[in-house]
């Protein structure tokens, strides 16, 4: 759908068939803390949304927030800016707990597994959010280290004895993460 009203009507027919979503913001990557700023403003309007249409109703699936899309210095070596981030993400969580709303963390480029693992884990372990069990990740299941990404959160899983979706992805980065791999001359 074009908006997330759009896309929970359509939905709805779905979820009768057995099936659930990802309500997915396509194209979010934070340049500036301006956009920043909207795109969390967007999640929070997403999560109002989802709760308003579904209120009483079949579950709603969840909805992917990207963690790139909360800061425009989304990187490893930037500790203040995963400081800021990790506090955005976490007012987002709790409205989201609040409306009973799932959220995916939604799977980033190969180069921020890392500080995207960390925010996760940082989240995961929040006292109103450990328990919740409605906070999930993907995992980009082409990468050979998806398997050490699934035992790292099975052990995250049994330290916060915590429930975690996981959604498996088929790497929506794929082309473009080999093409970059081929022209620095590594291996596939």
């Amino acid at each position: 759908g074009e908006s997330i009203t759009d896309a929970v009507s359509r939905h709805r027919a779905e979820t009768e068939k057995g099936h659930f979503h990802s309500f997915d913001m396509l194209g979010e990557s934070a340049m500036t803390l301006q956009d920043a700023e909207r795109y969390a403003e967007s999640y929070r309007r997403a999560i109002l949304d989802i709760h308003t249409q579904y209120q009483g109703r079949l579950a709603a699936g969840s909805l992917s927030i990207k963690l790139s899309a909360l800061h425009p210095r989304f990187e490893l070596r930037q500790g203040k800016a995963l400081d800021t981030l990790h506090g955005t993400l976490l007012d987002l969580l709790l409205l989201a707990q609040e409306k009973d709303v799932a959220v995916t963390i939604d799977a980033e480029e190969s180069s921020r597994l890392e500080p995207g693992l960390m925010a996760f884990a940082r989240v995961a372990s929040h006292n109103k959010i450990r328990h919740w069990g409605k906070l999930g990740l993907a995992v980009q299941a082409y990468q050979k280290r998806a398997p050490k990404v699934l035992q790292w959160l099975m052990d995250v899983s049994k330290t916060l004895h915590c429930q975690i979706p996981v959604r498996l992805v088929k790497g929506a980065y794929w082309d473009t993460e080999i093409k970059q791999t081929q022209q620095q001359g590594l291996d596939e």
